[in-house]
């Protein structure tokens, strides 16, 4: 009940964001260390993890070897295969146990004349139907009767005598604590338990001291009784960890250890337990069993720990995927401050952690990976380096602890680099090659660089990070890394980034983007690394001399903009323009005039000219219209300020052009914003030409008109009071006079 109750608290998190997703939890941790490489998979479910179970195994086709399925393999001295051990153990009948039987397993044993295996495996058989407590217990519509529990453990417990092999005789003994631990049989199991001797211990005994645990009520003891077996019997580690009392002081428990490895299994168990620093746990475990895989386990979790509390601020901005403390004030306001004093923080308790372990006498090259990492993570680049270059020289292509070691290595390489002078290696290129599909690493490698000031290599980077097909598609449905800027404010819905493209339509200058454009290009002397780095960005050429144009109109630098509108492929205006912001009667708001046009107003302007709007065009025009209005020898300079200022109106927030600032206005609902934010929401350019219009205006109405739609409401009240009240009460609908009484 305790996991179903859990699992219900999950998932209402889950749902919290149901309006939209927001990333939270395994989606936004960061971390480099594989706990399938350091030989931890019989811990998985124990990792850490923001999720209640993270089975690090998932992808992985390698399981471990099952404790009952080892322990027959041992039995019949490796002379038997473990798919036929386990065909015979849980699969074949009882009744099916004979000399003619295939099975390898069975002919072993009719051959050794093993009657008493084989008789055991029929009573195991047999008490397989007193056994559901966990395989079913929502559909069981009746209990076991009591007595038939009794019969089977008599039986058991009779058998256990008779036979001679001490292996056997304990598994005997195990069926009969498990059948009265289902049967309800709590003093039975106690006492069977008592009879068994843990002198020298294996998974069978662990087998026991599970269910003895699971009935002991003083909680010191079945704390214990919990740690033990969950150091020892992996099969039985998920069903027994929601049993430990952290509330339980550890010294209470200790006082039932007889000897050092079981106190090191206290330890280390509590750490487990720990979401916080665990290294005081740590360091006793080591101490009184150094070199117990157990350990492996939790140092490596401690790690994952520290990854998490510095990585994932440092390089999504993100908090940590656990974390007690909020780096946003009441008021929703970010602090990068605050977050930043954290990391630093932590990284000195990888300090701690990594001067722990040099102090230590166990050397192996799990524990060196570790000190890599964690000298890392302190920022101890050479340190680090030093590290890794002794461990290349001992692990072959084959160990998958190399993999690890080389992403490490490509991250000190990068992040040593001096300020403004960073760039990717030609080690990193190949490490980066070899790893192109871990996103987590290729987004690590882009933020060192964008810290360093390479801000163009970084942006190669991010875009290969969840990166899209030829069709715009995510692979694994959907991108899998997202971050923020530091230069957030706010907290929304929405104040995160998760593509290379919105990351540098708000946060690259125009001469940043530049830099990317002149190296997306197809070079005669690319190398792999360069193909694949350069792929996207060249198969995006057009969409990035687009954005390279709207910057620019966002600077109102328009022969810029126009000269990288025209460098647009015309497939392009096509696809993405031709139907953009089609509203729900099917017209195109993009097709309307912008220099005689407004939305929610009655056309008042006679169009005497019209073309096809995009953004080239729309570009011409504006630079055309401004020419003519600046020319002290037009007569219609009042004009043309007018139709320009029109121009610019309509390419705020509330026009019908707005996409020539903007890809999506939704994106932008929380800082940082682009550089021309304040002209997007206020239309400071228009109002600006519109009081242009209004000085070389010649009639009272239209420079009345020029002075409202600039809402410069308080000169239009003291200059011309009656057509102010005139167009206040006729607002719109008044523009048409208003305008043609011009001449």
């Amino acid at each position: 009940m305790k996991k179903l109750i859990v699992f219900i608290l999950l998932l209402v998190n889950s749902l919290s964001f149901a309006c939209g997703f927001y990333p939270y939890g395994e989606d936004i941790r960061m971390r480099f260390l594989d706990s399938n490489h350091f030989n931890c998979q019989s811990f998985d479910g124990f990792h850490y993890s923001s999720n209640y179970y993270y089975d690090a195994s998932s992808l992985n086709e390698e399981k471990a070897i099952q404790p009952n399925d080892k322990l027959w393999f041992e039995y019949c001295k490796g002379k038997v295969s473990l798919d036929a051990i386990i065909e015979a153990v849980y699969k074949i009948e009882s009744q099916k146990f004979s000399k003619n039987n295939a099975n390898k397993l069975i002919q072993f044993l009719y051959q050794q004349n093993d009657f008493e295996a084989i008789n055991y495996l029929k009573f195991a058989k047999s008490c397989e139907v007193a056994n559901m407590f966990y395989s079913d217990p929502w559909e069981r519509a009746e209990t076991i009767e009591i007595k038939i529990v009794r019969n089977k453990v008599s039986e058991a417990l009779k058998l256990a005598e008779k036979t001679k092999n001490g292996e056997l005789k304990l598994r005997y003994k195990f069926l009969a604590i498990r059948l009265a631990f289902y049967g309800g049989l709590k003093q039975d199991v106690i006492a069977i338990y008592n009879t068994i001797s843990n002198k020298n211990p294996n998974s069978i005994n662990y087998w026991c001291m599970h269910f003895r645990a699971m009935v002991e009520q003083d909680k010191s003891l079945q704390n214990f009784y919990t740690a033990q077996v969950f150091a020892n019997a992996s099969d039985k580690r998920f069903p027994i960890y929601s049993y430990y009392d952290r509330e339980i002081p550890l010294n209470d428990v200790l006082k039932y250890a007889k000897t050092n490895s079981e106190k090191a299994n206290i330890y280390a168990f509590a750490a487990t337990k720990k979401y916080d620093k665990a290294l005081n746990y740590l360091k006793k475990a080591f101490e009184l069993n150094p070199k117990s895989d157990f350990n492996i386990f939790i140092l490596l979790r401690e790690i994952n720990k520290i990854e998490d509390w510095v990585f994932t601020p440092y390089y999504t901005n993100f908090n940590p995927s656990i974390s007690e403390e909020d780096y946003w004030n009441n008021d929703n306001v970010f602090s990068y401050k605050a977050l930043e004093k954290r990391i630093n923080s932590d990284r000195k308790y990888a300090d701690e952690l990594l001067n722990f372990l040099n102090s230590i006498s166990l050397k192996n090259d799990k524990i060196e990976v570790c000190k890599a990492q964690l000298s890392f993570i302190a920022q101890k680049y050479e340190s680090s380096l030093i590290i890794i270059n002794n461990l290349e020289k001992k692990l072959s292509e084959k160990d998958s602890l190399l993999h690890d070691v080389q992403i490490i290595k490509a991250l000190n390489l990068t992040a040593r680099q001096a300020k403004n002078k960073a760039v990717i290696t030609n080690e990193v290129k190949s490490i980066l090659l070899k790893n192109k599909n871990h996103n987590r690493f290729l987004f690590a490698i882009a933020r060192e660089l964008e810290y360093l000031g390479n801000t163009t290599d970084a942006a190669f980077l991010f875009s290969k990070v969840n990166d899209v097909d030829k069709n715009g598609y995510y692979d694994d449905y959907g991108p899998n890394i997202s971050w923020k800027s530091r230069k957030h404010k706010r907290g929304s819905y929405r104040d995160y980034f998760y593509d290379y493209f919105g990351y540098v339509d708000v946060l690259y200058t125009p001469k940043q983007l530049e830099s990317i454009i002149n190296k997306s290009k197809v070079e005669k002397d690319d190398s792999e690394f360069d193909k694949w780095l350069k792929a996207r960005m060249i198969r995006e050429k057009s969409s990035l001399y687009d954005l390279l144009g709207t910057k620019y109109i966002r600077r109102n630098k328009l022969y810029k903009a126009l000269e990288s509108f025209k460098k647009v492929d015309e497939k392009y205006w096509n696809d993405y323009y031709s139907n953009w912001n089609i509203n729900s009667s099917g017209s195109n708001s993009f097709d309307k005039n912008p220099f005689f046009a407004f939305n929610y107003t009655p056309d008042f302007i006679k169009n005497k000219e019209t073309f096809y709007v995009t953004k080239v065009s729309y570009t011409q025009k504006l630079i055309e219209y401004l020419n003519k209005a600046k020319n002290p020898k037009e007569k219609n300079r009042d004009y043309y300020y007018f139709i320009i200022a029109n121009g610019y109106k309509n390419m705020t927030i509330n026009g019908n052009s707005w996409m020539m600032r903007r890809y999506s206005v939704s994106s932008y609902d929380v800082e940082p914003f682009p550089e021309d934010e304040a002209e997007f929401q206020n239309g400071y350019l228009s109002k600006k030409f519109y009081r242009l219009a209004y000085k070389y205006s010649k009639t009272k109405k239209f420079k009345a008109l020029c002075l409202w739609l600039a809402e410069d409401y308080k000169k239009l009240k003291r200059l011309q009071e009656s057509e102010y009240y005139d167009l206040s009460n006729k607002n719109c609908n008044a523009f048409e006079e208003y305008f043609n009484a011009r001449r």
